[in-house]
């Protein structure tokens, strides 16, 4: 069922930060906007992102990595200090022009909530949404219940030691603890309905207020629109690993927030403002996984130029220092905070180990990731070609975005560079993904609106027939995105009564609701062998798929399953990837802290046992038909199992 208070919650966080920016501009002194639409992209920015610091900051005593955010205002503040400011009058909000941008914004929020809403709500539960949401949810309770950034919330809840910040992206996951908090509701629900909402209606706004920079045609504003789903288009899978480089800027919060900024920075390049590498320098601290790729191509450009005394608009000194204070925030924040621990599974040896597995790996993914791409993406260039076919100079128009397009490269060829060295590591394809596809999406969308300009402007000289096909053809492609949305991997919700039955969520939801909710619910996760022959479910992260999200909050699984993963079943890079992790997981310190000679199968139940009454677990989570160890059974108070999934949870005395 639609819960309407997420719709308020919605209406208000936009008007709350459509108030807050205004705020700012008159703090700040800043001119207005000749676009009520950026000038309500600007606002609602800021505001949101006031909301989240001071929420961040209130309940973690001031101690997050957000506050780098402050830092890097107060660094504009002092590279902008010599522009004149005006005198900027709170009066000017309530234009009748600057309050139609406040509707707007309401108007888009509300649109989002519907469709989010749609995918969803359901009855008698809500549907699943995507596998990730799981963790997600744990890292969002564990903000809000023990006042850390940090996702190894169960290895912290397990041990008496310091809980200390960790990198990963934490303004969509505050911005979800708060709508949590207050409205009470599920994590997973804030997350999904509102903080995706939110944050998918700024970037509605950044790609209205960059296509009227370009043209007011409200076709094109439509294509803006709807290009927050645009990717790449299978057509032919020659390579399993395809799929992977299939994301679109508005799937999930997530990809959201990057692109917001990708969009913001790309209307100041359209500008050829001095100042336009801003927002790449807030992209490191909404999500450590770009901060690689962004500040290398930022220190690479800004290099360029200074060697080879090259004149811009911009001041590659600027560019290149300002790159390295960016770093040098996080950097110092981390190592401030958390020490060597930040880094998790990132460690050098380990890398140049996992590279000596494969010499050629670099190579190839590099080589797969180029004919990958080219494959995906062809048929988003093939309605710019009627543009090349008309004899005035086309060339001309695309030089106002040639800086988008050295980008495009900066992002696609460092990323790729990183990645490769770096494989080793787990995950470390995000480093090549998240700017680079998403700036690559979003270019698309860019040269699309130079041409459609190019061929508007040629309609008088009867050239009309180039813009029918170029807007047909752009249509189509973006409508079959909108089709296929419910096929793609963050919309493919499932209805949770097909997956298991309703006796056991029932049974499973009443357990739980019997916990008080400040009480952390620590999960043991056991399976058998044969459900941990993929690499996914043979991460020691993993928790199995206990799709818990939409039952209750302030839960966290730690994995037992260390012992029974049958690694020489795995190539020897995913081999070394599983025991790199393997070295951080809790069940395998305190097996290994006992310096055992030989551990069978009898041994490894006798060791979960001791493990748990250890750490006194109440709770036990058995993967499909997996079989409860004999040793628990005079522990067991209540065993909730499910025929549909073969899945089961057992709770003890």
């Amino acid at each position: 069922m639609i819960n309407f208070n997420m719709l308020l919650a919605i209406v208000l966080c936009l008007g709350i930060a459509w108030l807050l920016g205004s705020f700012w501009f008159f703090i700040l002194k800043i001119k207005e906007q000749e676009d009520f639409v950026y000038d309500a992209f600007l606002k609602v920015l800021s505001g949101i992102f006031t909301i989240i610091i001071l929420y961040a900051n209130y309940i973690t005593g001031f101690n997050t990595v957000l506050n780098g955010l402050i830092l890097i205002l107060a660094l504009f503040l002092f590279r902008n200090r010599k522009t004149d400011k005006m005198k900027y009058n709170l009066k000017f909000c309530f234009k009748k022009k600057y309050l139609k941008s406040l509707v707007l914004t309401l108007s888009i929020g509300v649109l989002f909530f519907f469709l989010q809403a749609m995918f969803f709500y359901n009855t008698p539960f809500n549907n699943l949404p995507q596998g990730d949401m799981n963790f997600y949810s744990m890292t969002i309770d564990f903000l809000t219940y023990n006042n850390v950034e940090s996702f190894n919330s169960s290895i912290y809840l397990l041990l008496d030691g310091k809980n200390s910040p960790m990198p990963y992206h934490y303004s969509e996951f505050w911005m979800s603890a708060l709508i949590s908090k207050f409205f009470n509701v599920l994590s997973s629900e804030a997350y999904v309905i509102v903080t995706h909402s939110v944050f998918a209606t700024i970037l509605v706004l950044g790609l209205l207020a960059l296509s009227r920079k370009i043209s007011n045609s409200i076709v094109l504003q439509i294509f803006a629109i709807l290009s927050i789903f645009i990717v790449g288009i299978l057509l032919f899978n020659f390579l399993e690993q395809t799929s992977s480089y299939q994301l679109a800027n508005g799937w999930n919060a997530k990809l959201i927030i990057v692109s917001v900024f990708l969009v913001w920075f790309s209307i100041l390049l359209l500008n050829n403002n001095k100042f336009f590498y801003f927002p790449l320098l807030i992209l490191p601290i909404i999500s450590i996984a770009c901060s690689p790729s962004v500040l290398s191509s930022l220190a690479v450009l800004a290099l360029f130029f200074i060697l080879f005394k090259k004149k811009s608009f911009f001041n590659p000194k600027h560019v290149l220092f300002d790159a390295i204070i960016s770093g040098f925030i996080i950097l110092m924040f981390y190592a401030l905070n958390s020490g060597s621990g930040a880094g998790g599974e990132f460690d050098v040896n380990s890398i140049f180990y996992g590279l000596s597995i494969d010499k050629l790996k670099p190579l190839k993914i590099i080589a797969g990731s180029i004919l990958i791409l080219i494959s995906l993406y062809i048929l988003y260039f093939i309605p710019i070609i009627p543009a090349f076919l008309i004899k005035q100079n086309f060339k001309n128009y695309l030089k106002s975005i040639k800086f988008h397009l050295i980008f495009v490269f900066l992002f696609l060829g460092i990323g790729l560079v990183l990645w490769s060295l770096t494989n080793p590591i787990h995950d470390s394809m995000q480093f090549f993904y998240m700017p680079s596809i998403l700036f690559l999406n979003l270019f698309i969308f860019i040269i699309w609106a130079k041409t459609f300009q190019f061929l508007k402007d040629q309609k008088a000289n009867k050239k009309s027939k180039y813009l029918y096909f170029f807007s047909c053809c752009i249509a189509c492609l973006l409508v079959f995105n909108i089709i296929n949305l419910n096929k793609t991997p963050f919309y493919k919700f499932y209805k949770a009564t097909n997956v298991y039955s309703e006796q056991y969520l029932n049974s499973l939801k009443q357990k739980f609701d019997a916990i008080p909710k400040d009480k952390a619910k620590i999960i043991a996760y056991i399976s058998n062998r044969e459900n941990l022959t993929e690499y996914w479910a043979a991460r020691p992260s993993s928790m199995g798929g206990t799709n818990l999200e939409i039952l209750t909050n302030n839960y966290y699984v730690t994995n037992l399953n260390c012992f029974i993963t049958p690694l020489d079943e795995f190539d020897k890079l995913s081999k070394f990837r599983l025991e790199s992790a393997m070295k951080s997981n809790l069940f395998y310190k305190f097996v290994k802290a006992k310096k055992l000679e030989e551990i069978n199968e009898n041994k490894i139940s006798e060791l979960q046992y001791e493990f748990i009454k250890d750490k006194n677990i109440k709770i036990l989570f058995l993967s499909k038909n997996t079989q409860l160890p004999n040793i628990f059974e005079n522990e067991v108070d209540t065993i909730v199992f499910d025929h549909l999934s073969g899945k089961s949870f057992v709770f003890l005395k």
